[in-house]
């Protein structure tokens, strides 16, 4: 059908579908034709939508969502695909990746990271030879399309001549039965960011004993509490937990399974070691590689697996691919993670050095949460910040108005503009109106006056845009 509506390489091809296996079966014939794929939030705002389609200019637009410069529509009607339209030629980018996924951007415009098939291919050399799936394994994913550890889950189980199973999204939020769910899949693994896990707990912590085959629970994406890895290796003897680490720049660059028990005094989840395609190494404030245990670096990333820059966006790429500050020939990736290593070149997460942060497994720039909020009329100035608590992070603006409104008002216009342009994991979960932004002597939100401000207690971390180093503060 792609070949017969005009499709050929270049053509960017959008979809905006739930989890299916038609989705898997898309990309896999845009891959034949060199055609790269875009999958986009389904339950993103259209407005943000628009956005995304104006940079990407598709060719062939599959699921819901339309778009003027598209000459082509695609619908998935009983399993079969049916094209509405033939495609014109869009211009081309004289690049051809196998996919191209967003991420939120510290500009107040989506990042679009664009993988070529190499990277892929030698991402998932790696991954398939350090899991070790056993054939016809049953592996279960929770992440949506427009989340690229959808496809790692994908290519690990059926490159591994596995069994993908796809739950149901709409039981993120139904814990109980999720986990029922999980059991009548008789899923042997399960891909989940660690928000999943804290739900079940939360709610359903009794219903796990339900889970006889679960072998092994691979998480990504956010922190994961020791607390609740704890809780699961008492109700589930035997468990194996699987820390995937890495950035969509690269899909992931290491793997470790955790020790069960976790041991006493661990401040930071071990990441692993670089796998067989990733080369990690750290450097210092001072440009300099580190060499010594225990002593944090920023952590940067060589080898094929690589990404090839951000879509149309070449400043941003120049910051992020930049030459091996070792001296050494090639490029490298500057990750904006703080991280160390022990004895052992296991490397370990501390946290970011810009001012991007997770929530619930998705990346956000605070940035951009910033940009959009200023957009509306009655905003003169706004903070947003982070606070990660055992159940998860919380976003929170701070907002200096320019029109006198009541907190109440602010906030409920402020909440429809964000849904407007917003995915919900961006959107500020609590909004606070200030005569003016606490600053420091050097002209920067001062952290520790809105850490009064929330009464955060020992143990919370608190994120905002201050720069580099000091946007981490220990709590």
């Amino acid at each position: 059908m792609l070949v017969a509506a005009g499709i050929s390489a270049g053509d960017r091809v959008v979809f905006r579908l739930p989890n299916c296996p038609e989705a898997i079966a898309l990309a896999a014939a845009c891959a034949a034709l060199r055609a790269p794929f875009v999958p986009l939030d389904l339950h993103a705002p259209e407005e943000r939508i628009a956005l995304l389609l104006e940079d990407v200019e598709p060719a062939l637009i599959i699921g819901e969502g339309r778009y003027a410069g598209a000459a082509a529509r695609g619908i998935f009607n009983d399993g079969k695909l049916h094209i509405e339209g033939r495609v014109q030629r869009i211009s081309d980018t004289g690049f051809e990746p196998l996919y191209i996924i967003f991420t939120s951007g510290s500009t107040g415009r989506p990042k679009g990271i664009m993988m070529s098939e190499a990277a892929v291919l030698a991402f998932f050399h790696g991954l398939i030879g350090f899991m070790q799936l056993p054939e016809s394994s049953r592996y279960a994913t929770t992440s949506p399309l427009h989340f690229d550890y959808f496809w790692l889950d994908a290519g690990l189980t059926l490159g591994s001549g596995g069994t993908l199973l796809l739950l149901d999204r709409t039981l993120l939020r139904q814990p109980r039965r999720l986990v029922e769910e999980i059991a009548r899949s008789a899923a042997r693994y399960v891909s989940a960011v660690p928000t999943v896990w804290k739900m079940i707990l939360a709610v359903a912590e009794d219903d796990l004993v339900k889970l006889a085959n679960l072998k092994e629970i691979v998480f990504a994406g956010e922190h994961f509490p020791q607390a609740c890895i704890k809780r699961l290796y008492e109700r589930l003897p035997g468990l194996v937990v699987t820390n995937v680490y890495g950035q969509s720049e690269s899909i992931a660059c290491a793997f470790q399974r955790l020790p069960s028990p976790l041991p006493q005094g661990l401040q930071h989840l071990p990441v692993g070691v670089g796998h067989t395609e990733a080369e990690l190494f750290l450097i210092d404030a001072a440009g300099a590689e580190v060499i010594a245990p225990g002593v944090g670096g920023e952590l940067h990333l060589k080898g094929r697996i690589l990404f090839d820059g951000y879509y149309r966006n070449s400043l941003e790429t120049l910051r992020r691919l930049v030459p091996d500050p070792r001296g050494l020939d090639g490029v490298v990736f500057r990750s904006g993670d703080w991280c160390y290593f022990d004895e052992n070149k296991v490397f370990y997460f501390v946290g970011r050095i810009d001012n991007q942060v997770q929530v619930a497994g998705n990346r956000v720039e605070l940035g951009e949460v910033e940009a959009v909020l200023l957009a509306h009329s009655a905003v003169n100035n706004v903070a947003v910040i982070a606070v990660e608590k055992e159940a998860g992070a919380t976003l929170h603006a701070f907002v200096v108005s320019s029109e006198g409104l009541a907190e109440n008002e602010l906030e409920e216009q402020l909440r429809t503009h964000s849904a407007e342009w917003l995915p919900h994991y961006m959107r500020p979960n609590r909004f606070h109106l200030m005569k003016s932004l606490p600053l420091t002597s050097n002209g920067k939100t001062d952290a520790l006056v809105l850490r009064s401000y929330l009464n955060l207690t020992d143990g919370e971390l608190i994120r905002h845009c201050s720069g580099p180093r000091s946007s981490i503060l220990s709590i």
